[in-house]
């Protein structure tokens, strides 16, 4: 009984916002209050030892108020994660995307008018045994229109005269020989540059069969002037 008013008398001195009232009700009451703090106490112990939650890396941001059983009020915080500040940041070194430009195009085509055939001139042969001119000279399949057809369709303007802005006109002169196979073409004009010279000449080397110029109703190794003019759009 001693031990029990000890026990009281030191919890009201402990938690002076606790105010008992001494009497035998009350002290027969102790065994269950102290088994009630023992309890308490433990699981205080087990709090204390826990380790706290880090909130540094945490942030506020939303405070709403709540009441609380006096009537007043206060204020709680919720704690979410803060936004990776590096995610909002430009990096300078990266390349900056440009617009996009609209491409050109360019085309290639025939330009029969510089094409100076002089059927006055006496019809001669070289060393080679190539003809200037012959009776009947030699045809594309399908005649001049055919020809132009061809060179517009598989002539491929090169990206880096588009992008260079060059036009201009590539002489080609090659030979067609007794069985109407292209030989030897090759740029005679000034050299326009940019892969345009080369690519005539491609083109013009992966003609089809002629039909060959004759003389007299024989076949002969004639000689012929192309001339190949690009244009942009």
């Amino acid at each position: 009984m001693i031990l029990s008013l000890v026990w009281l008398l030191l919890i009201e001195q402990k938690y002076p916002f606790i105010k008992l009232k001494i009497t035998m009700k009350t002290v027969k009451l102790i065994p269950v209050a102290m088994a009630c703090l023992a309890i308490f106490s433990a699981c205080n112990s087990a709090d204390n030892n826990t380790s706290p939650t880090d909130t540094s890396k945490m942030a506020t941001v939303a405070v709403a108020p709540a009441t609380l059983d006096s009537g007043g009020t206060t204020a709680t915080s919720t704690l979410v994660p803060p936004v990776d500040a590096s995610l909002s940041k430009v990096d300078p070194s990266a390349p900056t995307k440009m617009p996009a430009r609209k491409s050109k195009k360019g085309k290639a085509y025939i330009k029969w008018e510089t094409v100076n055939v002089n059927t006055n001139d006496a019809i001669t042969m070289d060393n080679e045994g190539i003809y200037n001119r012959a009776d009947i000279a030699p045809s594309f399949p399908g005649g001049q229109d055919a020809l132009a057809r061809y060179i517009q369709d598989h002539i491929e303007y090169p990206q880096d005269a588009i992008d260079h802005n060059k036009e201009g006109t590539v002489k080609l002169v090659f030979t067609i020989d007794e069985k109407g196979k292209v030989n030897l073409p090759k740029a005679v004009s000034a050299n326009l540059g940019y892969g345009l010279d080369d690519e005539a000449v491609r083109v013009v080397n992966n003609m089809p069969t002629w039909k060959p110029g004759s003389i007299k109703g024989k076949n002969v190794k004639t000689r012929f002037t192309l001339p190949i003019t690009y244009q942009l759009d």
